[in-house]
């Protein structure tokens, strides 16, 4: 992505496919801690988080769409609504920015289209009066330049430095684990190293007293092999005293840096702002209450979907746009069935029985059929 000034046409970024900060440079806005999305993914935490945010989110439900209710339920011609919203959400936590350009007939929008963040340039005015979208497709299109109000554009954390252009961009959680990533890419390497040499241990012939040529090595190291591989390998090992046979040890303190590296899952999950206990619930507290660490992921949920709702709602013009979590985080019910319970308890409930269980029944909780049927054996 980058920022041109139509006025003097300097560019002033650089073209990436994934930008998780910016730095002014020279007049450009550059990126800093570069990671790309392929790299971020391969990571099995990151790709966890990211997998776990952008499906729930997915899930939920549009409410008070207004003209736009089924546009929202299905954006696109050529995906379905859960796959759109989980891959603009999914852009939105590799980038911190997502793109969606609406397609209007008659000033009423029609469809939505993703646009890679690679493929946008956003074109500022010098005195920060007007913002355009510079889209270069890679088809028959080519570069298609977008109003404002062409363009959903989904920002994470813009920082407001006006004179660095980031209050028109966003920013990736992932800037805060640049170190942590690559601390772990090489912490991988050195784990997959270790574990070839634990299970193949590199043996060392040593002959004392010897100047060897390369032939008599050769020499020696393939006698060595057939005395000990094949139907032979196994059994006792046996050298005379020209010849002494070690091998090399794993060092112990790099068993203990690799079980030093357990943070990382704890890492992400703070950068993402989502409690660790909830992305690993085998490893969470017993003493934990399981109901809190619910009530505060769905709040954690809300940092990346406000930024989206309020950018659709400015778009599109549906103020009272909503997105609806509860469904997204209580599969099963459980929280709505601890809501009515507390609210019925003491001498004042809040509900009558046959309210509670209409709402059971709309949250397909309890069947309807079920409760007839209780009732006619009942008179």
């Amino acid at each position: 992505m980058s920022i041109l000034n139509p006025f003097n046409l300097t560019t002033r970024t650089t073209s990436q496919s994934f930008m998780p900060s910016f730095a002014s440079v020279g007049g450009k806005i550059v990126p800093q801690g570069f990671i790309n999305a392929d790299r971020a993914l391969k990571n099995i935490d990151i790709f966890a988080m990211i997998n776990l945010i952008s499906s729930d989110i997915a899930s939920c439900d549009f409410q008070n769409g207004g003209i736009y209710e089924d546009l929202l339920k299905q954006p696109s011609n050529l995906i379905n609504g859960y796959s759109f919203w989980q891959s603009s959400v999914i852009q939105l936590l590799l980038t911190g920015n997502s793109y969606l350009l609406i397609h209007s007939q008659n000033g009423v929008a029609q469809w939505l289209e993703q646009v890679p963040t690679s493929c946008v340039t956003i074109q500022l005015a010098d005195d920060n009066s007007s913002v355009s979208y510079e889209i270069n497709f890679c088809d028959k299109r080519g570069t298609v330049l977008a109003d404002n109000s062409e363009m959903i554009h989904v920002k994470l954390m813009p920082t407001g430095e006006v004179t660095n252009d980031d209050l028109f961009v966003g920013t990736s959680p992932l800037q805060s684990l640049t170190d942590s990533i690559a601390i772990t890419d090489n912490a991988n390497r050195l784990t997959l190293s270790t574990i070839a040499n634990a299970i193949n241990p590199s043996a060392v012939i040593s002959v004392p007293d010897a100047q060897l040529t390369a032939e008599a090595k050769d020499a020696i190291r393939d006698k060595f092999v057939q005395a000990n591989s094949g139907s032979n390998a196994g059994k006792v090992m046996v050298v005379d005293q020209s010849a002494s046979v070690s091998t090399i040890q794993i060092n112990s303190d790099v068993a203990k840096f690799l079980n030093s590296l357990d943070w990382s899952a704890d890492r992400v999950a703070e950068a993402f702002g989502v409690p660790s206990s909830y992305l690993n619930r085998d490893t969470a507290d017993a003493q934990s209450n399981s109901q809190q660490i619910m009530s505060f992921y769905a709040s954690s949920l809300n940092r990346y979907i406000n930024p989206l709702i309020s950018e659709l709602a400015f778009k599109l013009h549906i103020p009272d746009l909503k997105l609806n979590i509860r469904d997204s985080t209580d599969v099963d019910g459980s929280q709505t069935i601890a809501m009515i319970t507390k609210l019925n308890s003491g001498n004042n409930p809040v509900f009558t029985p046959s309210q509670a269980q209409s709402i059971l029944i709309r949250k397909g909780l309890i069947n309807q059929n079920d409760i007839s049927s209780n009732e006619e054996q009942s008179n």
